[in-house]
């Protein structure tokens, strides 16, 4: 039975192994019991459910025992809580009253009491509530938190636009390798440097001839490039040793360059990928189109197109991919910090969708996005297959390609 208070984790819905999921912490955020659920928002054991319902539905008024200290451990093992305490928390950790459901006419009018008195901000030392002294802050420092991360995220997605609809041009940097662009300086900070084209979009003769001199970007290598950058402004990247931001980097960024390319062209209303520069990979051998390049480049954009996923929920998705611990060469400690970030952005984009769409309708969207990770890790390898056959198209039309190292690294090596 599923209630709209509820949402219980029971999948695995990135495809790997349960101790290598991070999506959720199992443990209740109140008293530290295990816990499979959200309850009233939180992930919580049934003990601190029913003690934050019956709180609110009797009315029931607590003391501290500790008055001078108002903050008493709350540990499940212990013999006995600190019924204030554990109150307190609950509303610190942000269980929302409002999502409790009433069974019956006096508990709604309980509810309905307790929602009046809590809008009386003024007044709550006065109030028989169990809400006391509790600083208005608290309440919202959850907000706070996932309110900063959609801002750094849109923030750090506003320079890669800049610089993806500028002029600069990926092949100037072709000769460096995965490490080289780790160490050198972030270009995001220089999008204010690139001036945007003026030709854009390109006119590009389909399906493209012989012999002709190839026109637009690498967007494959720009977006790998870009996804670099982006990574490194990420406060959880930068807590990993070198080594490991190359080993995850390895997994990474071809998934997130495609999610990258799938989302534009979303936006463009687009049903195959389709760049700034008007570039359209699918078309440019439209004679002799195979069913996996169908796949490569159109299956992506359909679930986002299907889920009409907004700037923020593809930022959050992003996040999410980008912090995978399920790298095989990543060290212990790398794998525990990636672990802690992913679950921070996972909860976060729950949160985000359940507060907008609603607690069922957003635990739904939820797995939705998680499925589509899942598809876009899973395609990978057949894209990199199709890189392999698509660049043999690519010489057979325009001549042996440059060498470029950091492809050679994802796709190839």
């Amino acid at each position: 039975m599923v209630l709209t208070n509820t949402t219980c984790i029971k999948t695995r819905p990135f495809g790997v192994e349960a101790e290598s999921m991070p999506t959720f912490a199992h443990i209740c955020a109140i008293c530290g019991a295990p816990a499979r659920c959200l309850h009233y928002d939180v992930m919580s054991c049934i003990g601190c459910k029913s003690f934050f319902r019956r709180t609110i539905v009797l009315g029931k008024v607590y003391e501290c025992i500790d008055r001078k200290k108002a903050r008493c451990e709350i540990n499940y093992e212990n013999v006995r809580f600190c019924q204030f305490c554990r109150f307190e928390k609950c509303i610190r950790m942000g269980m929302k009253a409002e999502l409790i459901q009433p069974n019956g006419k006096e508990e709604a009018e309980q509810l309905a009491v307790y929602s009046r008195k809590r809008t009386q901000s003024a007044s709550w030392e006065d109030d028989d509530l169990p809400l006391i002294k509790i600083d208005a802050k608290k309440l919202i420092f959850h907000q706070n938190i996932y309110e900063r991360l959609i801002e750094n995220l849109c923030y750090l997605e506003s320079k890669v636009v800049e610089l993806r609809t500028s002029t600069l041009d990926p092949m100037d940097q072709a000769y460096l390798d995965l490490p080289d662009l780790l160490a050198r300086h972030c270009q995001l900070a220089d999008s204010h440097k690139y001036s945007r084209p003026t030709n854009w979009p390109l006119e590009f003769e389909l399906p493209v001839p012989k012999h002709s001199k190839p026109i637009g970007k690498n967007w494959l290598l720009l977006d790998l490039m870009l996804t670099i950058d982006f990574c490194k402004c990420m406060p959880t990247f930068c807590e990993l040793s070198f080594n490991d931001q190359i080993a995850l980097c390895k997994r990474v960024l071809l998934t997130s360059a495609r999610l990258t390319g799938a989302y534009y062209s979303y936006v463009e209303k687009s049903s195959t990928m389709y760049f700034p520069d008007g570039c359209m990979p699918l078309r440019f051998f439209s004679h002799e189109t195979t069913k996996v390049e169908k796949e490569i480049f159109c299956a992506s954009i359909e679930p986002i197109r299907r889920n009409a996923f907004t700037k923020e929920e593809y930022l959050f998705l992003k996040a999410i991919v980008l912090l995978n611990a399920d790298c095989p060469l990543l060290s212990d400690e790398g794998q525990r910090t990636l672990e802690k970030g992913r679950k921070m952005y996972a909860n976060a984009f729950l949160r985000y969708l359940q507060a907008k769409h609603g607690t069922l309708r957003g635990a739904g969207k939820f797995a939705d996005a998680l499925a589509l990770i899942r598809s876009l890790y899973d395609d990978d390898e057949k894209h990199k297959g199709m890189h392999i056959m698509f660049e043999a198209k690519v010489t057979a039309m325009f001549g042996a390609p440059r060498p470029i190292a950091l492809i050679d690294t994802i796709m190839i090596n």
